[in-house]
């Protein structure tokens, strides 16, 4: 034991293999002397961005789990990318969407304008629910899509929420088309080119290896931890050391994977054709061909969200559910489908939530404890751009000199 901890001292360990673990263990082998070490509980790296092999017709096919597009503002990924010499792995291609059936009432149109212009430093103080009530409780299209996401939080949302949004989608924009971005052939790219420079530089990666409490990591002798996973299970790593923080509540994630002989429809991004199925529990319609043409096959996704603990019965149904969808749908023939699931899909941001966001450090005896999860930063929540850029900051911040 005395010999792991004179190694690990000059080791980082690292909770968490996703996209926030993968560039936090990288910017630390490339920008200090400190050895990352990447604590994985699942069999594979990448977290939401995960991918999986399937075979189609004798051939193997990597597909996304969760569909992932990119904005021109991403500056973290693009500088990342080239880093790595995968700048030509960005793709950025103009997409059709069809928002539906934009019932926009003045008040509405006058809270997106308000969610554009006013900073969202001051716009992170300010519910949903005041719109709500400034509009006479009709919110119109805008209610529609944030409840269905949210539920019964959608109220009690932080307007920046909505700011980062607006901001992010409509940097590279005319009249017709919207610019996107994709990593061809899929994102597994990035996550494979990370691994290699983290080993080459004498990292390490353990799968299959949960980390159930910082005292296990400290008495292994690192004396600094970076924490990455969900915060739904970080006042459990932290219990008994005095720490406690406000946990925000989340939302797991479905997304049911198509494969189709053609599209569904002839827009990327289908939000008409999601409200005309009123019955069914899905938020979003993405045909990801369309954009990423590297596809040898025409991948549809279809996703919602949900609490918990329907996360739990949707992944022990999956046969069933997709059953009823496919039918529900009209949806004959398809030469692949799977559900892919995960309970820590979008936290909650609310106004309350907000005000009370645990720190990026803690202090403890015999070690430190960094946060580097969508649950600490604002008004960016979530998504690779802003996993990398956590990452980057953290370690210029707390480790170069």
């Amino acid at each position: 034991m005395a010999y792991l901890k004179s190694i690990n001292k000059n080791s980082v360990a690292i909770v968490g293999g996703g996209i926030a673990g993968l560039s936090t263990a990288y910017y630390f082998s490339k920008l200090t002397s400190f050895r990352p070490v990447i604590f994985e509980a699942t069999d594979s790296l990448g977290g939401l961005a995960g991918t999986q092999n399937i075979r189609i017709a004798g051939r193997s096919i990597k597909i996304e789990k969760f569909y992932h597009h990119f904005f021109a503002k991403d500056k973290y990924l693009r500088e990342l990318l080239k880093e790595l010499g995968l700048e030509t792995s960005l793709v950025f291609r103009g997409v059709k969407n069809n928002y539906g059936p934009k019932k926009y009432n003045m008040c509405s149109i006058i809270v997106l304008v308000a969610a554009t212009i006013v900073p969202w430093q001051i716009l992170a103080n300010i519910p949903i629910k005041f719109w709500y009530k400034f509009c006479n409780k009709k919110l119109d299209y805008l209610q529609q899509l944030l409840k269905k996401k949210f539920g019964s939080h959608y109220l009690d949302l932080n307007t920046a929420w909505l700011w980062a949004r607006i901001h992010a989608r409509f940097t590279l924009r005319d009249i017709l088309t919207e610019k996107l971005g994709v990593i061809e052939p899929s994102i597994d790219v990035l996550i494979t080119a990370l691994k290699r420079k983290i080993i080459s530089a004498n990292g390490q990666i353990l799968l299959r290896h949960p980390v159930y409490h910082i005292n296990t990591l400290c008495k292994q002798g690192y004396r600094n931890i970076v924490y990455t996973a969900g915060l739904n299970n970080f006042n459990r790593f932290v219990r008994h050391t005095g720490i406690k923080i406000n946990a925000p509540q989340y939302l797991g994630a479905f997304n049911i994977v198509l494969i189709t002989q053609k599209p569904l429809t002839n827009y990327y991004w289908d939000q008409e054709f999601i409200l005309n199925q009123n019955k069914l529990p899905l938020l979003v319609k993405v045909e990801q061909s369309l954009l990423n043409r590297s596809l040898p096959k025409n991948i549809v996704y279809l996703g919602g969200y949900a609490v918990p603990s329907q996360i739990d019965y949707i992944q022990k149904n999956k046969v069933s559910i997709l059953r009823t969808f496919l039918s529900k749908l009209q949806i004959n023939k398809v030469e692949f489908a799977d559900i892919f699931t995960t309970k820590i899909a979008q936290h909650a941001p609310t106004v309350a939530y907000v005000k009370y966001m645990p720190k990026d450090m803690y202090k403890f005896k015999d070690c430190r404890l960094f946060l580097a999860t969508f649950g600490n930063v604002m008004p960016w929540d979530r998504g690779v751009n802003t996993a990398i850029a956590q990452a980057k900051k953290l370690v210029e911040k707390y480790f170069l000199l």
